[in-house]
C-alpha cells in the first residue's frame, strides 16, 4: 500500500486518510512530489485522473480524498451501517465545503484579511455542526461505529479548533467528539509519532 502526496507543510488532503489506515492499523509506504506536474509525469495509465493524494493498493490506484476514504471504508470495514449511509454522504459533503472554505482563508496569502473574515463568521459557521453533535445518538457521526466520514470530520474539526481559540468554550459537543477521537489508542500513538517527527 502506497500513498502518494505533495510534499507541503501542512497535508490538508492526506490526513485524514493516514488517520484511517492509523486506525486500521495498516503500514504504508509515502511518496511524496514537488509539484502535482511531477506526478503526472509518472503516473501510471491506469490514474484517469492523477490528482493528488493517490492510494495504490491491490493493483489500483486511487485519486481524491473522498473516494479513498470511500474505498477504504468498503474495504476494511468502515463503512456505515444502512441506516446512516445518506448522512454519512451528507457530512461528507458538508464537511468538504467547511474544508475548503478553512484552506482557502488560510492559504491565499494575497489576501491577508480574509483570514481575519473568516474567523468572525466561524462561529455562527459552526452553530449547525455543534448542534449535530448534540443531537447524534452515539459517540461517533455516522451511526454506533467509527466510518470512513469520521476521519474527515475529526481532521477538519481539529483543525478548525487550531484556528479558533473559542472553539472549546463555544463547541463544547464538537471538542467531546475531538477527544473522543483522540483517545483511541492507535489514534494517539499516531499523533505522537508525528510529534516526535516534528520536534527532530
Amino acid at each position: 500500500m502506497c500513498i502518494r502526496d505533495r510534499c507541503t507543510a501542512e497535508p490538508w488532503e492526506a490526513e485524514p486518510i493516514k488517520l484511517a489506515l492509523a486506525t486500521l492499523c495498516l503500514s504504508y509506504e509515502e511518496c511524496t512530489y514537488a509539484s502535482l506536474d511531477e506526478w503526472e509525469r509518472e503516473a501510471p495509465d491506469l490514474v484517469r485522473f492523477p490528482k493528488l493524494p493517490c492510494l495504490q493498493h491491490d493493483g489500483r490506484c486511487i485519486t481524491h480524498t473522498i473516494a479513498i476514504l470511500r474505498y477504504l471504508g468498503s474495504n476494511f470495514s468502515l463503512q456505515p451501517e444502512d441506516d446512516f449511509t445518506v448522512l454519512s454522504d451528507v457530512l461528507a459533503d458538508q464537511f468538504r465545503e467547511l474544508r475548503s472554505e478553512l484552506k482557502t482563508s488560510y492559504l491565499t496569502q494575497e489576501l491577508p484579511d480574509r483570514r481575519a473574515i473568516y474567523l468572525t463568521r466561524l462561529p455562527e459557521r459552526m452553530e449547525r455542526y455543534e448542534m449535530v453533535a448534540r443531537r447524534k445518538e452515539h459517540a461517533w457521526l455516522a451511526g454506533t461505529k467509527i466510518t470512513w466520514v469520521d476521519f474527515l470530520a475529526y481532521d477538519t474539526l481539529a483543525r478548525i479548533k487550531q484556528a479558533d481559540p473559542g472553539f472549546s468554550a463555544s463547541q463544547p459537543h464538537l471538542d467531546n467528539y475531538l477527544m473522543s477521537f483522540e483517545i483511541q489508542p492507535e489514534i494517539r500513538s499516531y499523533q505522537e509519532s508525528l510529534e516526535t517527527s516534528h520536534a527532530n
